[in-house]
């Protein structure tokens, strides 16, 4: 990122230097007073937060698909598998940035993966913030680790599908939920089913013998 975009970006998303700015205009002002200078001096710190509000509301669509993928890359990680290997995931964008001029946009993103494996199916999820950012210079966001848990074929006795949610009721019962997004929901429960279906049939084959 181009460091007068960091500059600016960092001014506005930081109150104490807006403050520290609004202090001095008020300090050139009335060492101006009577002067047109005075009055320009009042539009300056106005003007350049809204100047990087802009650059920050251009950017934000970058810093989403960025988060995103970084995210993703520990979901898989947390999950034991590549990107190759079956997976589905959910994301949830929520939130508001604490700016005046960007009230309307989303400030945190929630992203789950379920991933169907041999004999259980892994489901993670962690949470980040799109803004503000962690370090502009090298950049790197605020994400944190909302927990993975393993739930294994032998506990499920059934799959549901309603809506968006992927029901897993088990032997216990229990019921553990997975919002699926779009398609993604049908296909996870499908494979899903399968998984469980075929693990079922090979530990009865296995018992038989």
């Amino acid at each position: 990122m181009d460091w007068r975009d960091v500059l600016l970006i960092t001014y506005s998303s930081n109150l104490s230097l807006k403050v520290c700015a609004y202090l001095l205009t008020l300090a050139l002002i009335t060492l101006y007073s009577g002067n047109l200078f005075g009055l320009l001096f009042l539009f300056i710190p106005a003007a350049v937060d809204a100047y990087g509000s802009w650059i920050i509301k251009e950017n934000l669509a970058a810093f989403r698909e960025d988060v995103l993928e970084n995210m993703e890359r520990d979901l898989l990680r947390a999950c034991g598998i590549d990107a190759t290997k079956p997976h589905y995931t959910f994301q949830e964008i929520s939130g508001n940035i604490d700016h005046w001029m960007l009230k309307e946009e989303k400030a945190l993103i929630t992203l789950s993966m379920m991933a169907p494996k041999d004999d259980f199916v892994v489901i993670t999820k962690r949470q980040g913030r799109i803004f503000p950012l962690k370090s502009y210079g090298k950049v790197s966001y605020n994400t944190e680790d909302c927990g993975t848990r393993d739930i294994y074929y032998s506990d499920i006795c059934a799959v549901e599908f309603s809506g968006s949610k992927v029901t897993m009721k088990t032997s216990g019962g229990d019921a553990e939920v997975y919002t699926g997004q779009g398609p993604n929901g049908e296909a996870a429960a499908n494979m899903l089913r399968k998984r469980v279906r075929e693990y079922k049939a090979l530990t009865q084959e296995q018992t038989q013998r």
